[in-house]
């Protein structure tokens, strides 16, 4: 069973010895490791490798000094430099010092590195088997009888292998899948593998037989450069690497890159040119290809609207686009590759994070010092956007900021994007809006007297007439009074539910805290919706959990009829046969996040009343739009239910004023919702 090869990778760079040490145990190999020179050599002395890597450039000892120790105590172990590109003198230094071959970094290919490797070991064991048949010859010689006897026997075996050996070396050539060729030194070709065929379309025979046929292939615009190419590599005794353009013999063109090393005797004269050709036509035609969609990229940020710049994980900026120009007055070419937070200068005077640094690295240190330069701050899938708390840049602007990440093809964060919106005029409309709406609640909460008023007294007097208490009065008379009355109270109903979120918008709406019996709450409630339910069939049911508090504090008023409007709406909207249960539990903040605004609740123990009916359900379009003043979840003329759409927008606001919330989604159980109204306890 053959013993496995033994190699020392000799190399202060941990990832390459890593990538040299997977690569040679998945061959079998045993593999040593040293990170510098008189490392390696120690460990070489002890442990007598079949082989050893050395880089050139290392701490401690480097490349060079390893081949002059390792020569003079270990001359039989081959040694292969492994080199940077642009290093051509260095490998020259090192092959005249006695290194037996070299690989170039960085090794894209471990095949260039496993050719290298068999050709290197092999060489070694020829050698190997030459030391020991000339220690056997002078064996022989001694033994002039027996050196006699078998020495016809030995040269022609001797022969045979080394025929073998030459055999080896052409089937590994000829099967390699770069063009590998040697030249002499007049130019013409001694050997070119199969490849080239595959490459150029020409075969071996026909670079054999016409000298000058490659420079024949060579792209018109590319011969120039290749001749001198050649006359360099020729004259400065140095390898050269070279990519150019052939012309097949069916028209088209493929890219190929040149590898080549002139060889020389020990006498110094040159014997002729060992080189490598390999097809890189698909990397250079992709190469191209990301050129064109980089360019493209780049036309497409620099006119996109808002002004927006990105940058690359060590926060440098990498792009500044017409707009932010504009936007800014600072040009991308005093932008562009600049760090420390350099664009925030233009919009707060001095450099500080933002968001795209909060993206970049979502640390709450980071932002959380300038936070209240922001207002309606969110964070939804990555993105993060916000709203300046104040005017920025000299003309003084509102602005809108969005920032997210930005990730490479392998899904690893390559930096992050920033985008900002000049929305002043968007902000004044807003806040003139609002300012004439607090106008108009402010109005309405005055009139509150004037508009009651009336309204009462149209109800009283109605019902007074009704009970006779101004003499008798027919049965139609009595069917238009009770006509009256009922469309009065739904007015007066009406008028106080505007008047209540008249209050609320304007700020005018106070609560009148006190200590309310949960139980009590609830028990009350139902009885007043209780009548209603069963003349319509529908089933009422309530559920308490244990431990509920006995009391919490709020306004039992407004409580009420925040549960009192949920209870009509579940009955309203649930057909005969239905039901509604009320289910009352007490949850920490941290469990309400399916709630709107539940970033804003307070940490601590909530009430959590729901209101579950068996109704006709709410679409997922409308959830949102049905707490908004005056709308309902069908607002069509041809609706079935009654109503202004004011009872939720209210609820909502008064949930609000306590502290808390209130929310509806969809009931997982079947047909229906579930509204949730969450207190602070």
């Amino acid at each position: 069973m053959t013993n496995p090869v033994k190699v020392l990778i000799i190399d202060d760079e941990a990832m390459l010895r890593a990538s040299f040490r997977d690569y040679f145990e998945d061959e079998g190999s045993v593999v040593l490791e040293a990170s510098n020179g008189a490392e390696g050599v120690e460990l070489c002395l002890k442990e007598r490798p079949d082989l050893v890597l050395t880089d050139l450039r290392m701490p401690v000892m480097d490349g060079f000094g390893v081949i002059e120790q390792l020569k003079k105590a270990t001359p039989e172990i081959p040694i292969i430099v492994v080199s940077g590109q642009g290093t051509t003198s260095d490998v020259i230094a090192a092959v005249r010092m006695g290194a037996w071959d070299y690989v170039t970094k960085p090794v894209l290919k471990l095949e260039e590195l496993s050719l290298v490797v068999e050709r290197v070991l092999e060489r070694a064991r020829l050698i190997q088997d030459n030391t020991a048949y000339r220690k056997r010859l002078e064996q022989l010689l001694d033994d002039n009888s027996v050196y006699q006897e078998h020495l016809e026997e030995l040269v022609h075996k001797r022969t045979e292998q080394l025929k073998e050996a030459a055999s080896k070396y052409k089937i590994v050539a000829d099967h390699t899948y770069s063009w590998e060729f040697w030249s002499a030194p007049e130019g013409h070709f001694i050997y070119s593998s199969p490849s080239c065929f595959r490459i150029t379309g020409h075969t071996a025979d026909e670079f054999t037989r016409n000298p000058t046929l490659l420079h024949e292939l060579i792209h018109p615009d590319d011969q120039a450069e290749f001749r001198s190419h050649r006359h360099c590599s020729q004259h400065e005794h140095q390898p050269g690497t070279l990519e150019f353009r052939i012309v097949r013999p069916d028209g088209t063109p493929r890219w190929i890159h040149h590898d080549c090393q002139p060889v020389f005797d020990g006498q110094g004269r040159f014997l002729g040119t060992r080189g490598s050709n390999r097809d890189i036509t698909k990397r250079k035609l992709a190469q191209e290809a990301l050129l064109k969609s980089e360019k493209r990229l780049a036309a497409i940020f620099d006119f996109l609207p808002d002004a927006t710049w990105a940058i690359d994980k060590e926060s440098r900026v990498i792009a500044w686009n017409k707009a932010c120009q504009e936007l800014t007055g600072v040009p991308a070419e005093q932008m562009l590759g600049k760090s420390g937070y350099c664009y925030a200068v233009p919009f707060y005077g001095s450099p500080r994070p933002m968001l795209i640094d909060f993206a970049l690295n979502p640390s709450a240190d980071l932002l959380a010092p300038y936070l209240n330069a922001y207002s309606n701050f969110a964070i939804e899938n990555g993105n993060i956007t916000a709203e300046s708390a104040g005017l920025l840049l000299t003309e003084g602007r509102y602005l809108w900021w969005k920032a997210t990440r930005l990730y490479d093809s392998d899904g690893q964060v390559a930096g992050a994007i920033e985008s900002v919106r000049d929305i002043t005029e968007l902000q004044l409309a807003k806040e003139a809006a609002i300012a004439s709406s607090r106008a108009k609640s402010a109005f309405l909460a005055t009139m509150s007297h004037e508009l009651r008023t009336p309204l009462n007294a149209i109800i009283g007097f109605s019902d007074l007439i009704r009970i006779r208490g101004c003499g008798e009065i027919n049965d139609c008379q009595e069917e238009y009074l009770g006509y009256i009355l009922e469309s009065s109270k739904h007015l007066l109903a009406l008028i106080n539910d505007i008047l209540d979120l008249s209050k609320v918008e304007s700020g005018k709406m106070e609560l009148t805290l006190s200590d309310i019996d949960i139980h009590a709450l609830i028990t009350g409630s139902l009885i007043i919706i209780k009548k209603h339910a069963e003349q319509q069939g529908i089933t009422i049911r309530s559920v308490f959990a244990e431990r509920l508090p006995k009391v919490i504090r709020g306004d039992e008023l407004r409580i009420k009829q925040i549960l009192f409007n949920l209870l009509s709406n579940a009955v309203k909207f649930t057909p005969g046969g239905g039901s509604v249960t009320v289910s009352a539990c007490t949850v920490m903040a941290e469990s309400l996040q399916a709630a709107p605004h539940h970033q804003e609740l307070q940490p601590g123990r909530y009430l959590l009343l729901s209101v579950t009916d068996t109704g006709i359900g709410i679409k997922n379009e409308d959830i949102q739009r049905i707490f908004e003043p005056f709308e309902q979840s069908d607002n069509s003329s041809t609706r079935q239910h009654e109503g202004t759409g004011l009872g939720l927008s209210l609820s909502k606001m008064l949930a609000r004023l306590h502290g808390g919330t209130i929310w509806v989604t969809p009931n997982p159980e079947g047909a229906g919702s579930i509204f949730y109204l969450a207190i602070p306890v």
